[in-house]
């Protein structure tokens, strides 16, 4: 279980959950031994497709690794349109293979270019679940044709580029030919009654974003970022072949996602104690030994898991209290101190009872705030 700092904030209410109190564990609203929470640093959750990315650099590339770093962190920028982001996983400065497709001299030949992806292809396979992408940076891509500064095939994880200008203007080729990559290619429909030429390329005779200002005008030319819903939707039909989803597609997984943070603690001393008339009468169950508490990030409410010495009677009398104190601040000079703990700002008393038998198990809670008493009762009542 991942174990993080807890609670944004002072939590004034605590919903209940209380069903049937059988077996060791018990699901209440909240209550437990006194433990201290401290705050969250405040997250943003993952998004769209993260796709892998191996990067290469062949002889006379001209780029550093922070260039490179530069450029995809300004690709995702435009990707972002379509929730894809690129994430580095290796970079090879210089690859180093044998046979990496390279004579050596980083331009590169139609039979080099064919034996680059060959070999980018290798390496993508080694990624976990042979996922992902590679990027590889050569002084020339198209030993005919300086003018090519980027190539991709249609669904083959290897891009090919070089060097153009600022890391803005080769993120622009790395976010051009990735689109290629993610099915851009061919006939598709950028907007309705309009489509991309045989390469997936919209018209440089077109103004604006649904032309020389898209990201898949054959030109690379300032500006030329924009995608259209259609080809976003395009885009997103594949993209987890060479990524890994960070968010649920609505249209496919109506779910929410939400950030969620957590803590536990443990609690094995048999310290339970008699009061109220019980004498030396401690059962099993009034020594709490687990406590889980989690949040949704944002929204001032608790669930808590108790875990308790043993297993809820089914039948007799019964009457325990369990409270959890929280320091809902993380500050030790505020609040009070409450079962040997500083900084308590809210406690929370659950009662669980069988007052006649035969009869229901009774479950009741409430929240103190100790510097302005009384104590206000969770919501309901509940008859288990």
């Amino acid at each position: 279980m991942n174990n993080y700092p807890f609670i944004p904030g002072r939590t004034n209410g605590v919903p209940r959950r209380a069903p049937p109190l059988s077996f060791a564990i018990a699901l209440l609203a909240a209550a437990m031994l006194p433990v201290t929470v401290s705050v969250a640093a405040p997250q943003t959750p993952a998004q769209g497709t993260h796709v892998p990315v191996i990067v290469n650099v062949y002889s006379n590339a001209n780029v550093s690794t922070q260039y490179i770093a530069g450029a995809i962190a300004e690709a995702n920028k435009i990707l972002g349109q379509a929730n894809i982001r690129l994430v580095p996983v290796k970079i090879y400065d210089p690859v180093t293979n044998a046979n990496n497709g390279d004579d050596g001299d980083g331009v590169f030949t139609g039979p080099e270019r064919y034996a680059i992806r060959t070999f980018g292809g290798k390496e993508v396979a080694g990624l976990p679940g042979s996922t992902g992408m590679k990027i590889s940076f050569g002084q020339q891509v198209n030993a005919t044709n300086a003018s090519n500064i980027g190539v991709a095939v249609h669904r083959d994880p290897t891009i090919i580029v070089q060097k153009y200008g600022s890391t803005n203007d080769t993120a622009q080729t790395i976010a051009h030919e990735a689109a290629h990559v993610f099915t851009l290619c061919g006939k598709y429909e950028i907007t309705n009654n309009t489509y991309a030429d045989t390469n997936g390329h919209t018209r440089m005779d077109i103004e604006g974003p649904l032309g020389n200002k898209n990201l898949m005008a054959p030109k690379n030319t300032p500006g030329a970022t924009n995608l259209t819903k259609l080809q976003i939707e395009e885009m997103n039909k594949e993209v987890t072949k060479f990524g890994f989803s960070a968010r649920q597609f609505k249209e496919n997984h109506p779910a929410v996602v939400y950030l969620v943070q957590s803590g536990a603690a443990r609690d094995d001393h048999g310290d339970a104690i008699s009061s109220g008339g019980h004498g030396g009468d401690v059962k099993d169950i009034h020594d709490l030994q687990r406590v889980w508490v989690g949040s949704e990030q944002g929204v001032p409410t608790l669930t808590v898991s108790l875990g308790v010495g043993g297993v809820m009677p089914s039948e007799g009398t019964l009457e325990a209290l369990y409270a959890l104190g929280l320091d809902t601040d993380n500050n030790l000079l505020t609040g009070v101190s409450y079962a040997g703990r500083a900084g308590i700002d809210r406690i929370v008393r659950v009662q669980v009872s069988r007052p006649t038998e035969p009869g229901p198990l009774l479950v009741q809670g409430f929240v103190v705030d100790p510097m302005m008493p009384p104590a206000r009762p969770l919501p309901g009542r509940s008859n288990c």
